[in-house]
Order: C-alpha cells, then sequence, then structure tokens
C-alpha cells in the first residue's frame, strides 16, 4: 500500500493498495515535488504522481533490482 500523509497531523490524505506490483523499498522525491520515483525488487522504476497515486511513467530496462534512487534538477548547478 502506498499513502500521502498529512505532516501536520497525521491523517492518511490518500491510499492506494494496488499501485505496485511489488513492496516498494526506495523512493525518491523528484525536483517538481510532485512526482516520485518508486523502485524495489523489480528492474523498473515507477513515476508516480503523489496528488493521484496513478504511475505516470514506468522507466525500463535495469539488470538488476533498483536499490537506490537519487534525482536532481538538471538545469541547475545548486543541486549538483
Amino acid at each position: 500500500m502506498v499513502c500521502v500523509w498529512d505532516p501536520s497531523d497525521g491523517r492518511c490524505l490518500v491510499s492506494n493498495s494496488h499501485l505496485l506490483p511489488y513492496a516498494p523499498s526506495v523512493l525518491s522525491s523528484l525536483p517538481n515535488r510532485r512526482h516520485v520515483a518508486v523502485s524495489g525488487q523489480t528492474m523498473a522504476i515507477d513515476i508516480v504522481d503523489s496528488w493521484t497515486l496513478k504511475i505516470i511513467r514506468t522507466l525500463r530496462g535495469h539488470g538488476d533490482w533498483v536499490t537506490g534512487l537519487y534525482a536532481f534538477d538538471v538545469g541547475s548547478r545548486e543541486s549538483m
């Protein structure tokens, strides 16, 4: 299950128990702060819209499980 929580009071704002066919173990917020990259025991990275909890893109081509993620804005030198 994937949930979006309100940090001010701990309420679950939206959840989706069928979003991913695997247990997510790595997550990285993308620079636009709306989307997150999620992966785990899979050879793909799913880009999820955190407002709707829907997968908007899947990046494939990895030869093994994805065990780490890091995102930065390639247009900003401050991110590097």
